[in-house]
C-alpha cells in the first residue's frame, strides 16, 4: 500500500528527467534544510506556508500511500511506537534491505510515520 503504483513511478521518473534537463540546480534548491521541533517556535516563525506552496494540487490528493502512512501515524499515536514497531519490524527490515528503491523508500516512510 505504501509503495508508489507503477504509473506514479513512471510519472515521477519522467518529471525527474525533465527537471534534470531544464536548468542547473540552484544553491537554495539543494542546500540542506534543518527542521525545527513542532513544539519549539523560533523568532522568525510566522506559520506562513508561502515557501511550501508551489501550486502542486497532487499533494492534496489522497492515495492509498498517503492513507497507509496516515493510518500508521494514528496507530502509533494511539498505542505508541513501542507497541506498533515490534510486529512490523520484520516486514520493515525486509523492505529496507530490498534492492527495489521504491520499496526501500516506502519502508522509510513507514518508519517515519511510526516514529513521529
Amino acid at each position: 500500500g505504501m509503495v508508489y503504483p507503477p504509473e506514479k513511478i513512471e510519472e515521477l521518473m519522467e518529471q525527474n528527467a525533465y527537471d534534470e534537463n531544464q536548468s542547473p540546480d540552484r544553491v537554495q534548491d539543494v542546500a540542506p534544510v534543518f527542521h525545527k521541533n513542532r513544539q519549539s517556535k523560533g523568532v522568525n516563525d510566522d506559520d506562513s506556508d508561502q515557501d511550501d506552496d508551489d501550486g502542486n494540487d497532487d499533494d492534496n490528493e489522497w492515495s492509498l500511500r498517503k492513507c497507509s502512512a496516515a493510518s500508521l501515524d494514528v496507530f502509533a499515536g494511539m498505542y505508541g511506537p513501542s507497541d506498533i514497531l515490534p510486529p512490523l519490524l520484520p516486514s520493515l527490515q525486509e523492505g529496507l534491505a530490498s534492492t527495489n528503491p521504491w520499496v526501500r523508500e516506502a519502508s522509510i516512510l513507514a518508519l517515519g510515520a511510526i516514529a513521529e
